[in-house]
């Protein structure tokens, strides 16, 4: 890697060991490091909402609870959007990507858009040829533009 320190997938794939192997720390400094001069790389920026994501799932309750409080409150926003997250990083991606877009159709606005900006980040994780990204654009085209 110190002989080639732009080799964007070479660096992506061992952040993403790293990650994936519980060491957050050294996949985000091998990360800013290689983002210094590819801030705007897809690549990097995927790893990057992937650790942040895995981050945020550790403080979110557990699914049931949270299922269990937007059953109760349909309207309970927040509940639905960590429901989300937490479905994400279960590999349940239709299942994030449809919840929030039960958000988006209820009340685009909700905390300044966070829905929308959250399901924009699972589709920069999922990437642009996933089904779920291409069917979930099309269904949050639809609610954004009708």
């Amino acid at each position: 890697m110190k002989d080639d320190p732009k080799n964007i997938p070479v660096i992506v794939g061992l952040a993403t060991c790293l990650f994936e192997m519980g060491d957050v720390d050294k996949a985000h400094t091998l990360l800013d490091d290689a983002s210094v001069d590819n801030k705007e790389d897809p690549r990097i920026k995927a790893v990057l909402a992937r650790i942040k994501l895995g981050e945020q799932v550790k403080k979110l309750a557990d699914p049931v609870v949270l299922e269990k409080r937007v059953e109760k409150n349909p309207d309970n926003h927040q509940a639905r959007f960590d429901l989300a997250i937490v479905y994400n990083a279960q590999g349940k991606h239709a299942a994030a990507a449809d919840t929030l877009l039960t958000i988006i159709e209820a009340d685009r606005n909700w905390k300044d858009g966070d829905a929308c900006k959250q399901l924009l980040q699972f589709f920069d994780i999922w990437g642009p040829k996933n089904k779920v990204t291409c069917s979930a654009r099309r269904k949050l085209s639809a609610l954004l533009f009708s």
